[in-house]
Formats: structure tokens, sequence, C-alpha cells
């Protein structure tokens, strides 16, 4: 990783600051006015930096094809912000990893969906991202998001995910958490969750027993409606436990409209891998509501049909999602911010 060729180091810092420092001038008819605090990572609102980062992402990081130099320009990024942040260098892990089928090098070289200004890389690598914040307990809570996308800006699918991430773990050095936690910025989702099965399959079995939960971040955009699915896996159906339990109890107390669907628990995201390897998984999603069978939708619930919205085209960008549903990225990063943040603070 060190001989990739870097994108700017700290860009984002620098953006930030900046519209930190031009939300801070004063108008002169308005000197009775106070500045808006320069915020840090632990008195920032939850969300609030999340947000900086699906900009970002989705303006300078755009089109993060699986196994491409972009993807791989991202990943050099998120290892630049994570250090900057102040994670230790020796807690940080790049795990490289091949693409798994020709089947699926081949469709990313001749489908015309995958057809980019980016090239795919010769070495026919991708990577994930993984890095740990040790806990009092070696017990484990895995939170991943994948960074890869389609030829797209990826604002919703997946800069919101790993946005989500990238703000938990800066508060994270300023909190103190009892289960280690492992934050992972999964490669290659968008072609079969090619880096979460890799990662999975990589663990010892030690490290497996280890893990109580696996949390998964994918399209916090698609609208304003909130879900999680938190659940256990019986032969193929969605069960609960204990900690599902536990989970459900956090939603109703925070009383932010989060919506309960455990079959979300089977959705293709970097959680399915841990469900059927027998873990206790949690997923999140901000889906769009329409009235039942009106449109081929994404599940049903209530007699309404929830479905994504801009997930893999070119409307997935920070601007449009912000144009059309003005406020909805900083209302649903707050809400997915302080569930999360619940979440990494259980025992």
């Amino acid at each position: 990783m060190r001989q990739i060729k870097e994108i700017p180091l700290k860009e984002i810092l620098a953006i930030t600051i900046l519209l930190i420092i031009a939300a801070c001038v004063r108008d002169p008819d308005k000197a009775s006015v106070e500045p808006e605090p320069l915020y840090t990572a632990s008195n920032a609102p939850h969300g609030y930096f999340a947000v900086q980062y699906i900009r970002f992402i989705s303006d300078k990081l755009y089109g993060r094809k699986p196994f491409s130099y972009r993807e791989q320009e991202a990943a050099v990024w998120l290892v630049d912000e994570l250090l900057a942040m102040g994670h230790p260098w020796e807690y940080i892990h790049v795990q490289e990893f091949p693409v798994d089928t020709g089947e699926h090098w081949w469709t990313l070289n001749n489908d015309s969906k995958w057809m980019s200004d980016y090239p795919l890389r010769l070495t026919q690598l991708s990577q994930n991202i993984i890095v740990t914040v040790p806990g009092q307990s070696e017990r484990i809570i895995i939170a991943g998001a994948h960074y890869d996308s389609y030829p797209t800006p990826g604002a919703s699918d997946n800069a919101s995910g790993i946005s989500l991430l990238l703000e938990s773990a800066q508060r994270i050095l300023s909190m103190e958490n009892y289960y280690t936690i492992v934050y992972v910025f999964f490669g290659s989702e968008e072609v079969g969750l090619v880096g979460s099965s890799h990662f999975i399959s990589s663990l010892t079995k030690e490290q497996a027993d280890n893990i109580v939960l696996m949390i998964s971040a994918d399209d916090l955009l698609e609208g304003p409606n909130l879900f999680y699915g938190a659940a256990t896996e019986t032969e193929g159906k969605p069960d609960e436990n204990a900690l599902t339990r536990k989970i459900d109890a956090i939603a109703l107390e925070l009383d932010l409209g989060f919506i309960a669907n455990p079959d979300l628990a089977f959705m293709q995201s970097d959680q399915l891998p841990f469900l059927m390897r027998g873990h206790t998984v949690l997923t999140f999603e901000g889906l769009f509501r329409t009235e039942y069978l009106r449109v081929p939708g994404y599940f049903i619930k209530d007699d309404y049909m929830y479905m994504r919205t801009v997930g893999h085209t070119s409307s997935d960008c920070f601007h449009q999602i912000e144009a059309s549903w003005p406020g909805l990225i900083e209302t649903n990063l707050r809400a997915f911010s302080i569930f999360l943040e619940k979440l990494l603070e259980i025992q």
C-alpha cells in the first residue's frame, strides 16, 4: 500500500475547515449572532462529519468500481483518514484478495453497466480496510460497510455507509468501549460480496467465536424511512435472540422513528456471509415508501412498498439527493449515528 499513488492527504479535513470558517463569518448586520463552534469529533452533533464525508466521496471519489484503480485510490484515502484521526498504524490492516471467479472479471470488463473511465487493476486484486479499537473484552462487534460502487458517485450506495463508520471511528476515540470494535471497509461488494466473504473466511475459529454482533450499513439515503434488521438465521428464516431483543429495545428507547424488519438481515449486503455462518447481524437502510403494489419494490410492510430510489443510477449523487429531499442526508445520518453509537456501547 505504501507504493500506491495517494490522493492529497487530509483533503476532506481541509474542506470541512473551509465550510466551518465560512459558517463562522459574521454578518455585520447581525453582529450579536454567535459564530458556529469549531466542532471536534467529541462535541459535534451526530451525523455532522458523516455528511461532510459523503459530500467529499460523492464529488471526489465517484466511480469506485470493484477491482479498479479507483477503488484502490479510495482504499488509500480511507487509510489516510483513519491515520489522520488518530488510529495507530499497528491497528490498521489492509487485507488484499483476488477476484473470486473468472465470470466476475469478465463481467467487469464487458458488461455495459460497468463501463467507466477507471480501468481494472492488472493484478486483479481488491482490498478490505480493517481498523481495530481494543476494548475491555476481547469479544468483538464488527461494524462494516462497502466502499466500492457502480460507475456513479455512489453517495447512498455506499458512501453513506462508510461515512457513518468514519464518523463513528472518530467519535469512539473519545469513548470507553466494553467490546473490541472492528471497523471493516469492504471492497468489491457489488460483484457478489467478495470482500466480506473473504474477510469471514480468513478468520480463525477463535476470532469467529468471539464475534458478538455484525453491523452492516448500506444504502442509507434511498428515502426518509429509517429501517434496521436485527436477526439470526434458523432454517433459512430470520430468528431472534436476547441480543436482537436488546437492539429492539434500544431502537424503541431512542424514539427516532426506526422501523424494525428482521427480513432485511437477508438482503444482499455484507452482513449476509456472517448471518449464514451463525452470527447475529444488524443492517441499516434508509428507504422510500410508496403505495402497495404501485411500483416494483423492495419489500412490503403494513400495505406499503418500500424501495430503493437512486442506488446504481447516476442520480446516486450527494447534490441530487439533497435537492430531491432537502435535509434528508443530515436527518438520516444523525439518526443512524446515534443508533450505531448506542450499539457500540452495549454490554
